[in-house]
């Protein structure tokens, strides 16, 4: 028994879950781009079964562009997305958040097979962030945010996230190399 506990100790069990690596505690909420490699290996390498992944049809040009972002929360709070949208250097919008209902349809709509769309409206289900507010429970979370596109997308944009947490308005400005992302 007491090897358990040491190995669990050891595994970072003792670790308070505020803290990040550098010892220093974490912001309460962070918004990141989430790249292609990353996408692939949580969500699944094939378009068959990750939802993230920016559809390529078989003859066609692909007909939308995909920014994906994590939004991490640490603890108990309530949230809720007031904007998000990636915008060039001259402020021009040129992705959009699709909501969670709209996105599914989206995935739905690219999807070769019935399957496919139900292995990915699950995975939408599970990850992705509610277009409502909502209260997040205590301990660490990570919701999905998708933003929409018509290609091609300028090389860099500016992904940007409005929330409303605890009742405090919150900005975040993330830049994106379209290319690492897409």
């Amino acid at each position: 028994m007491t090897f358990l506990w040491t190995l669990l100790g050891c595994a970072g069990g003792g670790r308070p879950q505020e803290e990040g690596l550098s010892g220093l505690p974490e912001e309460p909420v962070t918004v990141a781009v989430i790249p292609v490699r990353e996408l692939r290996s949580q969500f699944g390498r094939a378009s068959s079964e990750n939802p993230f992944l920016t559809p390529k049809p078989l003859i066609r040009r692909k007909p939308v562009d995909f920014i994906v972002l994590r939004l991490k929360v640490l603890g108990a709070t309530e949230l809720e997305l007031l904007q998000a949208d990636a915008v060039d250097e001259a402020g021009k919008i040129f992705a959009s958040f699709y909501p969670k209902n709209k996105f599914v349809d989206l995935v739905k709509f690219y999807s070769r097979h019935e399957q496919d769309a139900m292995t990915k409206t699950n995975k939408i289900g599970w990850y992705y962030l509610p277009a409502q507010r909502m209260r997040v429970p205590s301990g660490s979370h990570s919701y999905i945010l998708v933003l929409v596109g018509k290609p091609p997308l300028p090389e860099k944009v500016i992904a940007r996230v409005r929330l409303l947490v605890a009742n405090e308005e919150k900005s975040f400005e993330i830049p994106v190399n379209v290319a690492e992302s897409i």
